[in-house]
């Protein structure tokens, strides 16, 4: 890898972002955000104003898979993985930084794929974000269990 190629990865990076929806359809938008509270990883970015997390010299294996998937890597664990979040399994949901829901289930999960990057120091001090993200498509559309 070229050392401009390396700066870029450094600067940057996909990544798999999750929402689960207790109610009505799939899905639906509001003018200002998607319905629906988000799953938050421990060390992966996520909300834009959080403050990345430092875990070094470990991984939080999670967090590292779901890097790898936004880059096309899968091999049939975040089906699983999905599962267990819709039935609310206990032990997968303590993987992440907190439950949007509370211990009770969603009735839809779905995944998007968002580019981030580090706020630059002036877009830092106008926004207060630390990381500027952008939509670069649909990881898993609206999914449920079954009835």
């Amino acid at each position: 890898m070229a050392p401009r190629q390396r700066l870029r990865c450094l600067r940057q990076r996909d990544a798999g972002a999750g929402r689960g929806h207790r109610r009505g359809g799939p899905w639906r938008r509001t003018r200002t955000r998607t319905t629906g509270p988000p799953y938050e990883f421990k060390g992966k970015p996520g909300d834009p104003r959080r403050r990345p997390a430092q875990f070094a010299p470990y991984h939080l294996r999670l967090d590292w898979l779901m890097w790898f998937l936004a880059l096309g890597a899968d091999d049939g664990w975040f089906r699983v993985f999905v599962l267990r979040l819709l039935e609310a399994d206990r032990p997968t949901l303590r993987l992440l930084r907190h439950d949007p829901f509370d211990g009770q289930r969603p009735r839809w999960v779905r995944a998007r794929v968002f580019r981030y990057r580090f706020a630059t120091r002036a877009e830092r001090r106008a926004t207060g974000l630390h990381w500027i993200r952008q939509e670069r498509g649909l990881l898993l559309p609206p999914s449920g269990l079954r009835r």
